[in-house]
């Protein structure tokens, strides 16, 4: 994600202005000094593009075969399924 942000400052004031973005997260892409002289302030208008990194979201991890098998067979233990269905099971899995 881009944001393009215009601020005024110093040469040496820009990096105090943009803390706020980079606090949160925000990297700074590039920055031009626009012409605008403001003489009362002694700044010029900053031009600053910024990014912010998507945070990917872990993907759920699946539960192995081996850990598939072995809950099928609890089940098959339990009487919950048939030896027939256990075996249907276990073959699906070993595909």
């Amino acid at each position: 994600m881009q944001k393009i942000v215009t601020v005024r400052a110093s040469q040496k004031g820009l990096s105090d202005e943009l803390e706020e973005y980079t606090s949160q997260g925000w990297r700074i892409i590039s920055t031009t000094k626009g012409s605008e002289w403001t003489r009362i302030f002694n700044t010029y208008k900053w031009t600053v593009v910024l990014e912010k990194p998507e945070i990917k979201k872990p993907i759920p991890s699946r539960p192995s075969v081996v850990e598939e098998i072995a809950k099928a067979k609890s089940l098959l233990d339990s009487g919950a399924i048939t030896k027939e269905e256990f075996e249907r099971i276990k073959a699906d899995l070993l595909k």
